[in-house]
């Protein structure tokens, strides 16, 4: 379990500091580190059991969807052809991680009404999924807004993983804040480049 939280951590690190860097890679490491951890949250749940992690789970799922979109999205600004392929399927793609994002955002509401879901869980999980669509859109005008919420939720999931005894995952997290930083006080500084 140790294995799957570091190589977990270590990927959504390296995830979002090939993002900042602008690297089609942060996205392919994204998916690979979402993949990962949402294994490791459902061995800790079934194996270990730590309590229900289903939230962390469906989370973890829909970002999956969310990144991709953000690799193909990374990658059409290389490849002609594949930019080709974006603007034929952009608004199906759009259509279909809004709609991923919208029941997962009324599957924690409900689980937040029912008393599964503390307030801080809710705004975590929010704050990524907002974090990641607007940095997986890729433009200027709104990855500021992404980097933000990727700041508020690293800083809230640092406090949740301290709590739930993912000492590693913690630190990453607080590594992954320093980057969202870096990223909002570049979007900042290069808002009228």
């Amino acid at each position: 379990m140790l294995a799957l939280q570091i190589i977990s951590a270590l990927l959504l690190l390296l995830n979002k500091y090939f993002v900042f860097k602008k690297k089609t890679i942060g996205w392919s490491l994204g998916i690979l580190g979402t993949i990962t951890i949402t294994i490791y949250f459902y061995l800790q749940m079934v194996l270990e059991d730590r309590g229900n992690l289903w939230i962390m789970v469906v989370y973890d799922v829909a970002l999956i969807f969310i990144m991709i979109y953000g690799y193909l999205v990374s990658s059409s600004v290389k490849k002609h052809n594949l930019n080709k392929v974006l603007k034929k399927w952009n608004l199906i793609f759009k259509i279909v991680i809004f709609t991923i994002t919208t029941v997962v955002c009324i599957f924690f509401l409900i689980q937040a009404i029912n008393e599964n879901l503390v307030l801080i869980q809710f705004f975590s999980v929010l704050g990524g999924l907002v974090g990641t669509i607007f940095l997986a859109l890729n433009k200027k005008t709104v990855n500021i807004i992404g980097w933000i919420s990727y700041l508020f939720t690293h800083l809230l999931v640092t406090y949740l993983m301290i709590e739930t005894g993912s000492p590693f995952i913690a630190i990453c997290q607080i590594f992954s804040a320093a980057v969202a930083f870096a990223g909002m006080r570049n979007e900042f500084l290069n808002r009228h480049v």
